[in-house]
């Protein structure tokens, strides 16, 4: 059986994928891997920690009473004519 050009390509474009695939699965292992382009700063043993940002105690302003409206009487409603056309 003969190989076509498009069989080659395809061969060749899968070991490609290939290389590519396992290079990252390195990089995803080990950034500081010598095949990563853009390695992490600083040392491979050093490992960020979350900071906590805190408000100071006082940071809200304290609530001031309102003075309620009394209530007001409302008009019942009036019957309105329509007529559906």
């Amino acid at each position: 059986m003969k190989l076509n050009i498009w069989d080659t390509m395809s061969i060749v474009v899968l070991a490609i994928a290939g290389i590519v695939f396992i290079g990252v699965i390195a990089i995803f292992m080990d950034p500081g891997a010598p095949v990563n382009p853009y390695p992490p700063a600083g040392s491979r043993t050093e490992i960020p920690t979350a900071t906590l940002n805190v408000l100071p105690p006082t940071w809200t302003p304290s609530p001031t009473p309102e003075v309620t409206k009394r209530p007001t009487s409302t008009p019942y409603p009036t019957s309105t004519p329509f007529t559906l056309d």
